[in-house]
């Protein structure tokens, strides 16, 4: 329980100094409290009771994500693109079709049967698929190629689109499998915020690491 606790003083101090405009901290707060259901000043009382704070403290809690977002930024912009070029097969995202089943043989059937092209992909894994993927007819994705499990990963970064795959293994259940899209990741504005926060929540990590094991601060 200590450990949030110090890596929330830590936010504190570190987005201390970052400057927001008058016009950015009433367009924020004005959508933060839209999405609360704020469009009052009772409806504003009832949400600080809420939260035991005073309307100051509730307007720093609506504005620390772009106070977060902005030092982060600030701090670790120098660093997103030699970080992207280091993680970028992390980074890129994929679109594939998937039918998870438990029976080996059934994924073998299964297989055959796309490659041959006698059933659709969405057909079979709505009649046959084990994992969420039925519900969205065997369609996976966008998502970040590193979510997939690892010799799933590795099958679609070498895949060619359109092609089914002979199943795979992983854990308890046979994966059968087809790459619709590979999507290299792109140093964009979503992406280098996107660095950078993850550099911001990596440096926390380590002075939280620090300060509770009592180390002195670097030098």
């Amino acid at each position: 329980m200590v450990r949030p606790l110090v890596k929330a003083l830590l936010v504190e101090q570190a987005v201390a100094g970052v400057d927001l405009s008058p016009e950015e901290k009433q367009q924020v707060l004005a959508q933060a409290l839209q999405r609360q259901g704020v469009s009052d000043a009772s409806a504003m009382a009832r949400l600080c009771a809420i939260r035991g704070c005073g309307a100051d403290d509730l307007q720093r809690q609506l504005l620390l994500p772009l106070l977060r977002a902005r030092h982060s930024r600030q701090a670790f912009g120098h660093l997103a693109e030699t970080t992207f070029l280091r993680q970028k097969g992390r980074l890129d995202q994929v679109v594939y079709s998937l039918i998870r089943v438990s029976d080996r043989h059934l994924a073998l059937e299964l297989y055959h049967r796309l490659a041959a092209g006698e059933a659709s992909f969405a057909d079979l894994a709505y009649q046959f698929a084990e994992g969420p993927e039925r519900q969205s007819w065997g369609l996976v994705g966008p998502k970040p190629l590193s979510q997939a499990h690892p010799m799933l990963a590795e099958r679609l970064r070498t895949a060619q689109p359109g092609v089914v795959q002979m199943p795979i293994p992983a854990s308890d259940l046979w994966l059968v499998t087809r790459l619709e899209e590979l999507i290299p990741a792109k140093l964009n504005e979503s992406t280098t915020q996107q660095i950078c926060d993850q550099l911001f929540e990596n440096w926390l990590e380590q002075q939280a690491t620090r300060i509770l094991a009592g180390s002195p601060e670097p030098a």
